[in-house]
């Protein structure tokens, strides 16, 4: 993710408890809040949360992220 001037740009999101294993999937955008001076982004991603077990009571989690067109 980068900001406008180039800069690297970070994301966080509030935490997600998974309760069993499967694929969830997610839509990640930008709100347009209307605030002056800032340029919002329209483009929106997928993103995927492939949750498993590993046979002792713990579960894993491997994320993706898709663009509009279907690319990782």
């Amino acid at each position: 993710m980068a900001a406008a001037d180039g800069q690297a740009a970070t994301l966080e999101l509030s935490p997600i408890t998974f309760k069993a294993p499967g694929t969830y999937e997610f839509k990640l955008a930008e709100v347009n809040n209307k605030l002056g001076g800032v340029t919002y982004d329209t483009k929106s991603w997928k993103v995927v949360a492939e949750i498993s077990s590993n046979g002792a009571g713990e579960m894993q989690v491997e994320w993706a992220a898709y663009d509009a067109d279907g690319n990782k």
